[in-house]
């Protein structure tokens, strides 16, 4: 599952914490897709991958965020 903070927080403590609880995530549960991988997962898989990818693009284009204007 992803994990993302599109956050600012100004304490030196905090991101050290947030930063190793990140590194610890990575290194337990990440893995690399590799072109190879990609090239021969099931059409069901890719489909599926790209929908999700596009619903929270939609998703957070409808939550309001803020313009860049």
């Amino acid at each position: 599952m992803a994990r993302e903070a599109n956050i600012v927080v100004d304490d030196k403590s905090f991101a050290k914490q947030l930063r190793e609880d990140l590194e610890q995530a990575l290194q337990k549960d990440a893995r690399p897709v590799s072109l190879n991988d990609w090239n021969h997962a099931s059409l069901a898989r890719r489909s599926t991958a790209w929908f999700t990818y596009y619903l929270v693009r939609l998703t957070i284009g409808l939550t309001g965020l803020p313009d860049k204007a």
